[in-house]
């Protein structure tokens, strides 16, 4: 029996596209975006090009039964970081973000969509930062810190009762992260790439 080699569109399907792109443009309204994606009085949805600094990732992503983390990740370096905060709350994830000196150091930083960052002009103005927001449902925009996250739940699994653990236990798991060879690095340490934690090499 003959196979074709190539099929064309089956029927329908231009309306079925059309009918697709017109529910997008209504999601997006309703969204508060405009044609490019843009939130309208806030970041740009997915992540601007960085001026030169460091870029940052970050995610209020480690929950546990209770409590959660609040993790942030150097794109150039891998250099974690991570602070205990009692909930998801927009207020707990500013008070954290804004008190760590790291991230003051940052040019950008791009969070997800997640409400725990609504305040995120209060953390532009505590952190000198500008903040932009990966696109909905696009984790890899936020690969290096989604990679992070996954390393700390080998240390801290799902479900782990985050009230429970001391922030010293937090650090010691971070710093053996940030001082692990990496092959990406050139089997250097994210610590040592980074240049602003230590002397390790």
């Amino acid at each position: 029996m003959a196979v074709p080699l190539a099929a064309g569109p089956p029927a329908g399907a231009a309306p079925a596209r059309a009918q697709a792109a017109a529910v997008r443009v209504e999601a997006r309204e309703k969204a508060g975006l405009d044609e490019a994606g843009e939130a309208a009085g806030g970041p740009a949805r997915r992540g601007r090009e960085p001026e030169p600094g460091r870029p940052l990732r970050g995610r209020h992503t480690v929950r546990g039964s209770r409590g959660a983390l609040l993790t942030h990740t150097d794109r150039k370096s891998r250099f974690e970081l991570a602070r205990l905060v009692p909930d998801e709350g927009a207020d707990a994830a500013l008070e954290a973000a804004s008190g760590d000196p790291h991230l003051r150091l940052a040019r950008t930083i791009t969070h997800d969509r997640g409400s725990a960052f609504a305040l995120w002009r209060m953390l532009e103005e505590a952190t000198g930062a500008r903040v932009s927001f990966a696109g909905p449902h696009r984790a890899w925009e936020r690969g290096t810190n989604e990679n992070a996250n996954g390393r700390l739940r080998r240390a801290f699994p799902k479900g782990t009762d985050f009230s429970a653990v001391p922030q010293g236990d937090v650090d010691r798991v971070v710093w053996k992260m940030n001082h692990t060879p990496r092959k990406r690095l050139g089997w250097r340490t994210p610590c040592s790439v980074y240049g602003r934690c230590c002397t390790s090499t």
